[in-house]
């Protein structure tokens, strides 16, 4: 299931929905949430300031909650090639 963790996935009744199908599917069920950029400065660019926070809430609530989650993430052009 792709997500980007944030506003939606923090209303009640969509935790309780997730919850839901993590009970039933539970190692079959994968979250894999977008991140625009490793770093707040950027993601907050690209999706509005605050944003950044509010995956990682979501991602936070995920984690607490025992969901399988994968990131998916992107580097800058500038970054080709640096370790980070």
């Amino acid at each position: 299931m792709l997500t980007n963790a944030m506003r939606p996935m923090m209303r009640p009744r969509v935790q309780k929905a997730l919850l839901e199908l993590q009970n039933s599917f539970n190692d079959q069920l994968t979250l894999r949430i977008s991140l625009d950029h490793w770093s707040q400065v950027i993601h907050d660019k690209e999706r509005g300031k605050g944003s950044y926070d509010q995956t990682l809430k979501g991602m936070r609530w995920l984690s607490e909650n025992r969901f399988n989650m994968t990131i998916a993430g992107r580097a800058l052009k500038a970054e080709k090639g640096k370790d980070f």
